[in-house]
């Protein structure tokens, strides 16, 4: 699909609307004209050798946004152009690259995410002075460049595209630093360069999945430890998780036969002498178990 001037294209969704080269020697859309706009499509079937997805030669002020580019020659490429954006886009198992720059300039990347390409993720040659942050890449060979490109901004409050607290580099699967603030962003072997395929700085502010190590918060409301029971009595207990958030929380009621069952929140037992040892699982699979409060 040539898009040879400025308007807009809109798909009601990478997952409904699905644009297919019209042979493998075509790039699927290809943009000749400035300030084009496209958003909500799944391109693929650019097969041939240098076809892409998304292609844009000598384009400025382009929008490109929630597309996916994957099962192409390159998933997205762009050369000779500036002043663009591409924003969560996908660009997957593509033949060689997933996103590319070649000889272009000033523009930004954030959201996307390019994993199981067969070459690199994304790879910039003769470019500079573009803006690569809160990406995704999990590819064998997930960066090159050799030109002078910032891989990440100031470290800024806000959900990253993992679902970390905070926004400032990209997620690499290959970092293997350590985040020794649990800020979710790596602290040691910096600045991440991709195995030095990234030779003129790199990524100050990687982002790193947080591992949940913390079990979670037991409250037992009602019965009080050593309180009388009283005829219709409810349990109430409850648990919390700021982290992965809770799993399952459960009550064992132990009586004096040293019979147990597991209850829910609200029952009400028989009359009675119990035990109540509350257990609950967080998301992260930690477990947190009460002591018991006998009544």
């Amino acid at each position: 699909m040539n898009v040879n001037e400025h308007l807009t294209l809109l798909g009601e969704g990478a997952d409904v609307v699905t644009v297919t080269a019209n042979s493998s020697s075509d790039h699927v859309f290809n943009v000749t004209a400035d300030q084009v706009n496209i958003s909500g499509f799944t391109a693929t079937g650019a097969i041939g050798s240098d076809k892409a997805g998304i292609y844009l030669s000598g384009r400025q002020h382009c929008n490109i946004s929630e597309n996916n580019a994957s099962n192409n020659y390159y998933g997205i490429y762009m050369e000779y152009s500036s002043d663009n954006t591409l924003t969560s886009n996908i660009a997957n198992s593509n033949n060689y690259y997933g996103i590319a720059l070649y000889s272009s300039s000033n523009n930004t990347l954030t959201g996307n995410t390019a994993n199981s390409n067969n070459y690199y993720g994304i790879y910039l040659r003769y470019s500079s002075n573009n803006l690569i942050y809160n990406n995704y890449f999990n590819n064998t060979n997930n960066a090159y460049d050799y030109g002078n490109n910032q891989w990440n901004i100031t470290k800024t409050a806000g959900a990253n595209i993992i679902g970390g607290p905070f926004l400032g580099g990209n997620y690499w699967s290959d970092y293997t630093g350590v985040d020794t603030d649990a800020d979710g962003l790596g602290d040691t072997m910096l600045p991440y360069n991709s195995s030095g395929n990234i030779t003129n700085g790199g990524d100050f502010h990687p982002l790193v999945v947080q591992t949940d190590t913390t079990p979670p918060v037991i409250t037992i409301t009602t019965p009080e430890p050593y309180g009388l029971y009283t005829v219709g009595m409810e349990l109430d207990f409850s648990a919390t998780d700021d982290e992965s958030g809770v799993d399952t929380v459960v009550g064992t009621l132990t009586n004096t036969s040293e019979v147990s069952q597991d209850d829910e929140s609200g029952f009400a037992p028989d009359v009675g002498v119990y035990t109540l040892v509350v257990t609950a699982t967080d998301n992260a699979s930690n477990t947190n178990v009460s002591d018991p409060v006998f009544f």
